[in-house]
């Protein structure tokens, strides 16, 4: 009998599981507490993107950001000199283009560096931009020098600073105007007085200007044009053209393409070792160790002399 009973109470269990299973259907109800699992999701999504920065990919795409060129993090820089009393202007400029302009319309010199920096972060582009200065000092009564004043910069980090000067013309052309620029292109339109350019590296091109004009580079391309005045261009190496130059002219050329035409006055060439181009010379044309081989002369009315050597 007990054996029995027990085999009834399997069975009583047995139809109470079937049951279970057919009366509570709806148990898999529990799984739509999935909502939480999805809810979770979401905060999970929320989370990465509060949390960008730890997030190796999304990093990556903050430091583009930051150290992509901004028009927000450029600034200007601007100084005025009153030109009486200043005999002397001397510019030392660093990496970045230097324009320079005269007008017959300006009383003042002015001076702007437009400076944009870039490094890692907002917050360090804006403390290069603000390292920037344009220094001004008197070294000697007359004398004044202005000079652009670089941070200093990380790897990683660029500060390029672009300056215009713009100087009144003077009909007395008394001014003396010194360039000192490491690298970068120069250009000067306008100016009437003496003027001097050194640089090491970069293109220089000078146009429409009077007095007198020395020019030394290092290495890049130099250019002369409606010059009214004495000319003199020592070019270690790069191409050189001079145009519609009224006075002498004397070049020192090493390395590269001379080409010289229209000039009213004398011509000294000194080693033009690649050969020259010369048309259309009123006066006379002097070369030293200049191979005639290489060279293609026109239209001098003056003599024409070829040494070996230098003067």
């Amino acid at each position: 009998d007990a054996i029995q009973f027990e085999a009834t109470e399997i069975e009583a269990t047995v139809i109470d599981v079937s049951e279970i299973e057919f009366t509570e259907p709806d148990e898999p109800e529990a799984v739509t507490t999935a909502p939480v699992t999805s809810a979770t999701t979401e905060e999970v999504t929320h989370v990465d993107a509060a949390e960008v920065t730890s997030h190796p990919i999304e990093v990556i795409q903050v430091t583009r950001q930051e150290t992509d060129p901004v028009e927000e993090q450029e600034s200007l820089l601007t100084e005025i000199l009153d030109p009486d009393g200043i005999d002397t202007l001397i510019l030392m400029s660093g990496p970045g283009s230097l324009s320079v302009e005269g007008s017959d319309s300006m009383n003042d010199i002015v001076i702007r560096a437009d400076v944009v920096c870039r490094g890692a972060g907002l917050a360090r582009q804006q403390q290069l931009a603000s390292e920037v200065r344009i220094a001004i000092d008197r070294t000697a009564p007359g004398r004044i020098r202005i000079r652009i004043i670089d941070p200093q910069l990380e790897d990683g980090e660029e500060c390029q600073v672009d300056v215009t000067v713009a100087i009144p013309t003077r009909s007395d052309s008394g001014l003396a105007f010194q360039i000192q620029d490491s690298s970068g292109d120069i250009f000067v339109d306008g100016f009437d007085g003496k003027l001097s350019i050194t640089s090491l590296r970069g293109a220089i091109e000078v146009t429409h200007c009077s007095g007198s004009v020395g020019i030394s580079s290092g290495r890049g391309p130099c250019t002369v044009t409606g010059f009214e005045g004495a000319v003199k261009v020592r070019d270690g190496s790069g191409d050189c053209v001079l145009g519609q130059v009224t006075g002498n002219v004397e070049v020192w050329g090493r390395g590269g393409n001379l080409e010289i035409r229209y000039i009213s006055g004398d011509l000294t060439v000194i080693d033009g070792r690649e050969g020259i181009t010369v048309q259309s010379v009123e006066g006379n044309l002097t070369m030293y160790g200049t191979p005639l081989s290489n060279s293609t002369i026109e239209g001098v009315s003056g003599s024409v002399m070829s040494k070996t050597g230098a003067p």
